[in-house]
């Protein structure tokens, strides 16, 4: 694809975008380019529930740099924040989505880089895996719940689709007071097994071929309440074996949180964390870095004893 058919392609998904009266303006994809191609480009993919806007600064940090960027618009986000939207989210939407978006990102740029939050670093993962890409960089993927191994997350999988879908809030106590405004602030249960599915399927891809991407990093928090940084382990370990580039790095100076992207909600990352993806994506594969391993998630007792001692302190 041409620098000139890709800006075209762009410009047909802003018009559909632009038209569909059900996406919220500030959610819609952001595109930033130099106005030719780039040597290289950067694609980002938001979280689940989240939006574009999640990584703009991030992202124009790299413009900067003179990157083309773009961050686009999951399947059935960016809607109103109370929106049911998501029940018919599926996993050849987000696959379907991702080739698209790799597609573009040939036309804008000679070298094809991509990273991710969350359910977005599970993408990053799928496209590490399946097409012929740069740099990948997963941040905390969503590929397992804590506290549970990897086995009894497939039984926690399978529960949650055999019970009804149940609509729970990110925070029960601020509900949808909850930001940053571009985001949902609750989340189905059905859907979140599909996130957890479409995880699955990416481990089981790393376990029977190498990745195709030609430089693979993963990046956790090692307080991660939400994800389980020991399956991120086991994977990178998959890509270790690999004749594959490949580094992790585990943020030992952040508190408990999974979101450490979004400025909105914290903003202590433009600090902390984008200097340190920034040098990450943008170093010299072949450099020494240092390579900590993750912490082990802690126990699903051990985080009530927290809680409690939180709550009563």
């Amino acid at each position: 694809m041409t620098y000139a058919e890709a800006v075209a392609e762009l410009d047909t998904i802003a018009a559909a975008e632009a038209a569909d009266d059900g996406i919220r303006p500030e959610c819609r994809s952001i595109v930033m380019l130099h106005g030719a191609r780039a040597p290289r480009v950067i694609v980002f993919w938001h979280g689940f529930t989240s939006s574009p806007p999640q990584f703009e600064r991030l992202g124009r940090m790299f413009f900067e740099r003179g990157y083309n960027v773009y961050i686009p618009l999951q399947p059935r986000h960016g809607r109103r924040r109370m929106t049911r939207a998501l029940l018919g989210l599926t996993i050849v939407d987000l696959q379907a989505a991702a080739l698209r978006a790799v597609r573009i990102a040939g036309g804008l740029g000679e070298e094809i880089d991509t990273a991710g939050l969350s359910i977005g670093g599970v993408i990053a993962v799928w496209l590490a895996q399946c097409t012929r890409i740069g740099t990948v960089m997963p941040i905390a993927p969503f590929l397992a719940l804590p506290w549970f191994s990897y086995r009894m997350n497939r039984v926690v999988t399978s529960v949650y689709n055999r019970l009804p879908n149940r609509w729970f809030w990110w925070n029960p106590f601020e509900r949808d007071a909850l930001g940053p405004p571009y985001a949902y602030p609750r989340y189905p249960t059905h859907t979140l097994a599909l996130m957890l599915e479409f995880a699955h399927s990416v481990v089981k891809l790393s376990r029977r071929a190498p990745p195709l991407a030609d430089r693979c990093m993963i990046v956790v928090n090692s307080k991660d309440p939400a994800c389980n940084n020991s399956v991120s382990t086991h994977l990178w370990s998959k890509w270790t074996s690999a004749t594959v580039k490949r580094q992790s790095y585990a943020f030992a100076n952040l508190d408990r949180r999974h979101d450490f992207i979004d400025p909105v909600t914290y903003p202590e990352t433009e600090e902390l964390v984008y200097p340190v993806l920034v040098d990450l994506m943008t170093r010299d594969p072949d450099s020494p870095m240092p390579e900590p391993e993750a912490e082990p998630n802690r126990t699903l007792l051990e985080e009530l004893r927290l809680l409690w001692r939180a709550a009563f302190r």
